[in-house]
């Protein structure tokens, strides 16, 4: 279900903003932000006494990983905006 909003929000950010979009740049700054999230989300477990650092770890890491992997199918859902923007000029 969240692939699919991440698809659908892809396509409609593709079809309204004029132009091709940068997807590797897209790509480069998710991945940065799934990074960042991630380091925060494995400190903040690491203060939690219940949790072991293994742990947060996994949890910093697994994030980092899903919004990489929701970021793969924005990207994809920017590309099939572009082709709907570039039907509806022709």
């Amino acid at each position: 279900m969240y692939i699919l909003a991440a698809f659908v929000f892809g396509v409609i950010y593709g079809f309204i903003k004029p132009g091709k979009e940068n997807r590797m740049k897209l790509l480069k700054e998710s991945a940065a932000v799934g990074i960042l999230i991630g380091i925060v989300f494995g400190l903040l477990g690491t203060r939690l006494p219940e949790l072991s650092n293994a742990l947060a770890l996994g949890t910093g890491v697994a994030i980092a990983i899903l919004v990489f992997f929701f970021a793969v199918f924005f990207i994809i859902g920017t590309a099939v905006g572009d082709f709907l923007e570039n039907l509806r000029k022709s």
